[in-house]
């Protein structure tokens, strides 16, 4: 809550297992990361109304210090990089028109995620991504075969909506964390073709009582911004966006 203190440097596994038991056997401190997207909207736990309010989240003390409880994940074993875990949180991401936004896209546009929070670097010294601008010139990031990385700006507002209280994140080789969109138009994604509608050809012995039936009624008629990173066999595609829905009110995406 707020900037972050000294004093997480120095929270030990004791004072997190003073809140929450001593039955918990592993404890990953998840080092400094910093939200990219605009606001944060709050879903209250069985409501479909969103409020900006954020009393709606749980705040938890560990040590001296206070934290909003956004979400809780569910381990069942070893998450890999690049793969969407579930995660039941209250709060939802919005990225308003005009901002940049990074996204992963799975192969063949499968899925889009845009990227949440990016980490700066751990309690031990480690460091990762210090400025934003890194994102679009230095990051170097281990794509599997058909993902593609990009960076464009927003043309109208982009929200990540939760669906009973889920959302779908995962986790690049630089340990930004995104979050899986629910509803996008393909155009986004590099190398979409939009489809035509090709004319229809027709053979003439097909048609002959219809041409027949034609010409005795009438003598003619007439027929009726941005930044890509690639992985293998990838292209450039142009952005487009389309109207989703959170909850009762109606959003354009």
């Amino acid at each position: 809550m707020g900037p972050c203190p000294d004093e997480f440097l120095t929270l030990t596994e004791s004072d997190v297992k003073a809140t929450l038991g001593n039955d918990i056997t592993r404890i990953v401190f998840n080092g400094f990361r910093q939200s990219l997207f605009d606001e944060n909207l709050y879903e209250a736990a069985g409501d479909d109304e969103v409020t900006l309010d954020p009393t709606t989240t749980t705040i938890v003390q560990f040590g001296s210090l206070s934290f909003f409880k956004i979400g809780e994940i569910q381990v069942l074993g070893a998450t890999s990089l690049y793969e969407a875990s579930p995660v039941q949180r209250a709060v939802v991401p919005l990225w308003k028109q005009g901002s940049k936004v990074f996204e992963l896209i799975a192969p063949n546009c499968s899925a889009v995620y845009t990227m949440q929070t990016v980490w700066v670097g751990g309690r031990n010294g480690e460091w990762g991504t210090r400025n934003i601008t890194d994102l679009e010139t230095t990051l170097d990031l281990d794509l599997p075969q058909g993902w593609t990385y990009q960076s464009r700006v927003l043309t109208e507002d982009r929200i990540v909506p939760l669906i009973n209280g889920t959302a779908y994140v995962l986790t690049d080789s630089a340990r930004n964390a995104y979050s899986k969109l629910v509803d996008f138009d393909p155009s986004i994604c590099p190398g979409y073709v939009a489809p035509t509608n090709a004319p229809i050809t027709v053979s003439p012995t097909t048609v002959a009582p219809v041409i027949i039936s034609l010409e005795e009624s009438s003598s003619s008629s007439s027929p009726t911004t941005s930044s890509t990173r690639t992985g293998k066999k990838q292209q450039r595609g142009k952005d487009k966006k389309k109207n989703s829905y959170f909850g009762t009110k109606k959003r354009k995406l």
